[in-house]
């Protein structure tokens, strides 16, 4: 008989955000003849259904957790579903890690959080917090080495129940000719392209890939960039687009930037580029990387979260230190002038993503922590890190 287990939510705003969609590649990919899965989201819209079909998905109901009404409805909940047969509830998100783990350990439930950054979101009450209800869970699985640091430090857990296990890629790759790719959003089909997939927050600094287009020397005038990303807040203002728009225009290169705003599936874009960038002063592991190297581009990419542990500098790409435009225009020039080496570091990102960072991994180690969970025993170990990653 498979063992029924229960993934729970604060809610689910659609399959293309990063934590959302490695949530689906485990629910999707589960090995049914031994788990059988169902999942709890804290509050709706129910826009999950549609994705899961045959996966029953209830909404609980709970807008605030800082009220005795939603303890009640965690312990009921945590009651029901152990009278169901469930035995252990995998849990995505802050409120879910606060709410949930004491009334579901108290009912009998294995309880297992996920974290995939490095905690911009950590306030000293919500670390309060965490630090006791970390005390019920019986494993944190966190996406990169860099996270698992984060959480040991900040939330003062055992090293014995905190896990890594990296991220699988969510995309697949586009049969569209670059060409093609290019002509739909307007850019240059001939002209060297650099591309860069995150949402439009001062926290991404897109503003520095903007600097570096515009200090690339001249034989590489040519050079586009192409942002993909939605709006959102900027540093003086509601629009961080305008705020870059404003940039590109100062810095006289309106005409080779090329705000795209949000893209369903941006990885025909991405498989078009010659290079991509991440310019971010913290990530976790992100997942504009690691489609990156699905594509085949080159990455270059800032020395924070795990990204130093899936992009090995000058083998797969090269890593600098946020906010060193210099250095980022020193790599970009090495690759535009270079486009064997380019290539040759785009396909060893390739082999690495279906090595070590593909769906069925990142489902694998999974269902071992789940299984070990379920006999008793402590949380899975480390994995090995991603092959030809730094060590």
């Amino acid at each position: 008989m498979p063992t029924p287990i229960v993934f729970v939510l604060d809610g689910f705003s659609g399959p293309l955000a990063g934590t959302e969609g490695q949530f689906l590649l485990i629910l999707r990919n589960l090995d049914t003849a031994r788990f059988t899965p169902r999942v709890v989201l804290l509050r709706g819209p129910d826009l999950l259904s549609e994705h899961i079909p045959g996966v029953p998905v209830e909404i609980l109901g709970v807008s605030r957790i800082a009220s005795i009404s939603a303890w009640i409805r965690a312990c009921r909940l945590g009651f029901r579903l152990r009278r169901d047969g469930v035995r252990l509830a995998h849990l995505f998100f802050n409120d879910v890690c606060i709410l949930l783990p004491i009334p579901f350990r108290l009912s009998g439930l294995r309880v297992v959080a996920a974290r995939q950054d490095l905690g911009f979101w950590y306030t000293p009450g919500i670390l309060r917090a965490l630090r006791i209800t970390g005390r019920f869970m019986n494993a944190i699985v966190a996406n990169a080495r860099a996270v698992a640091q984060v959480v040991l430090s900040q939330e003062r857990l055992a090293s014995g129940r905190v896990c890594v296990i990296y991220n699988g890629v969510t995309r697949e790759l586009s049969r569209q000719s670059r060409e093609s790719v290019r002509s739909s959003f307007g850019i240059d089909v001939a002209a060297p392209l650099i591309v860069s997939v995150a949402n439009l927050r001062p926290l991404k600094r897109m503003e520095d890939a903007i600097r570096a287009l515009a200090a690339l020397p001249p034989d590489l005038a040519a050079t586009r960039l192409a942002i993909v990303g939605a709006d959102r807040p900027g540093s003086n203002g509601p629009s961080h687009r305008q705020e870059l728009q404003e940039l590109a225009d100062r810095l006289g290169v309106s005409d080779r930037v090329h705000l795209l705003g949000a893209i369903d599936d941006p990885m025909p874009l991405v498989q078009s580029a010659n290079i991509a960038v991440l310019c971010s002063d913290t990530e976790g592991l992100p997942s504009s990387v690691v489609e990156y190297m699905l594509a085949g581009a080159p990455v270059i990419c800032t020395r924070v979260g795990g990204n130093a542990e899936i992009v090995a500098d000058g083998d797969n790409g090269f890593v600098y230190e946020p906010r060193d435009v210099g250095a980022l225009v020193a790599h970009l020039v090495r690759l535009l002038r270079d486009p064997a080496l380019a290539e040759k570091m785009g396909a060893r990102g390739r082999a690495i993503v279906d090595s070590r960072l593909s769906p069925r991994q990142l489902v694998t180690h999974h269902q071992a922590l789940y299984d070990r969970l379920l006999r008793g025993l402590p949380a899975v170990q480390e994995p090995e890190p991603a092959e030809g990653a730094a060590r």
